[in-house]
């Protein structure tokens, strides 16, 4: 998968905020991807509302959650994405 041409500035800004919370790591994983929430919700098979939950509502996401996410991007590190 080709990741969109701005995955440097957006991505990498947001791996080196140490503050970073899990919304927008998730987002700027989605974005480097170029997924939108519905492609990322077929690709994991997750429930569009689980994610908006997790993006928008402070929802605390299951582990299972995360395992769907490093079974897709496995070259994501998990300590970064959790």
């Amino acid at each position: 998968m080709l990741i969109s041409p701005h995955f440097c500035s957006n991505f990498l800004k947001t791996v080196m905020e140490t503050n970073a919370d899990f919304p927008s790591r998730l987002r700027a994983l989605m974005e480097a991807f170029n997924l939108s929430m519905n492609q990322l919700s077929k690709e994991i098979d997750t429930p569009v509302g689980s994610l908006a939950g997790y993006l928008n509502d402070g929802r605390e996401p299951k582990l299972s959650f995360f395992q769907k996410l490093l079974d897709r991007f496995q070259n994501v590190n998990p300590d970064w994405l959790s």
